[in-house]
């Protein structure tokens, strides 16, 4: 018997019993690798592909979250340069346009899909978007603004 009343080569049983591993004995552990798997000298081969789970915290993980939001960012970046090469009604319009589709894809996408366009309801983040695109509209088409 050791220390603990257990007769030697008793797993986890009661103290003073021999007769064998209780139920918090250890099993041996999983090992996975490219040439396969077993469990502690079994020798059964693992022929599937060795799935690795993408991070969510890489950029194109980010990227594909936020798709729609990274497209209309591109699209600005253009309108940007079309004002700044001296079309500034046109890229005020342009700019309209981007907010009217941003609405429209705001209504018809679900919430996951559109990402971080989705700050509140869907209807005030819509209205707030058409609102303004038509103001934009309108300042682009005055004259002498």
């Amino acid at each position: 018997m050791d220390a603990c009343g257990r007769v030697d080569g008793a797993g986890g049983g009661p103290p003073g019993r021999a007769d064998g591993p209780g139920p918090t004995a250890l099993t041996a552990p999983l090992s996975v690798s490219r040439a396969g798997a077993s469990r502690a000298g079994s020798a059964a081969p693992y022929d599937g592909p060795v799935i690795s789970d993408p991070s969510p915290f890489t950029v194109r993980a980010a990227l594909r979250r936020q798709a729609v939001l990274t497209v209309a960012l591109l699209a600005l970046a253009v309108i940007l340069v079309v004002g700044a090469l001296g079309a500034v009604p046109l890229a005020g319009m342009l700019l309209a346009a981007l907010m009217a589709v941003l609405a429209v894809m705001r209504l018809v996408l679900p919430t996951a899909a559109v990402g971080a366009l989705a700050v509140r309801s869907r209807a005030v983040d819509a209205a707030v978007m058409l609102v303004i695109a038509a103001g934009l509209a309108v300042l682009s088409t005055s004259p002498n603004l």
